[in-house]
């Protein structure tokens, strides 16, 4: 998903229109002249958050392998932070880079991101599905006494 956005100094945030990936509902969170409550001054930060129409509920999660992308104008390409892996979860529902590029190099015509006031921003989500897999490993074992080698059967 790739947002374009006019460069205005005044603007303190940005925020996109709720877009679906692997079945959830999320928004794209700009920051164009840095997040000062999280230390990203100097900074264009970048956040994906899960929409406040499909909150999560509490007790339920999800990972998510999250890559954000800048596009360069000039040689028609993109600065991408590399996919992270995330949990989502009703008590955090964001998270982001506050960090992501310098605003220096951000504005410097010559990088191609912010050209005749015009930028495009993305990310790329990918779901990994919950298998469950973890309930069903649940219970309380003793090793200490197996030995090196031996196998492990219900008995």
């Amino acid at each position: 998903m790739a947002v374009e956005a006019d460069d205005d100094n005044d603007m303190d945030m940005f925020e996109t229109n709720d877009f679906e990936s692997g079945g959830h509902q999320w928004r794209l969170i700009l920051y164009p002249n840095g997040d000062k409550s999280r230390n990203g001054e100097g900074h264009v930060s970048i956040y994906l958050a899960v929409s406040k129409t499909s909150p999560l509920k509490v007790g339920s999660d999800m990972n998510a392998v999250v890559r954000f992308f800048v596009f360069d104008q000039i040689r028609d390409t993109y600065l991408v932070k590399e996919g992270i892996t995330t949990r989502f979860c009703a008590m955090r529902s964001t998270w982001g880079i506050p960090r992501f590029v310098p605003l220096e190099t951000f504005k410097n015509r010559l990088n191609g991101y912010l050209v005749d006031d015009t930028c495009v921003f993305g990310v790329e989500v990918f779901v990994i599905e919950n298998s469950g897999i973890g309930e069903h490993l649940t219970g309380l074992w003793d090793y200490s006494a197996v030995q090196e080698g031996a196998s492990l059967s219900k008995g």
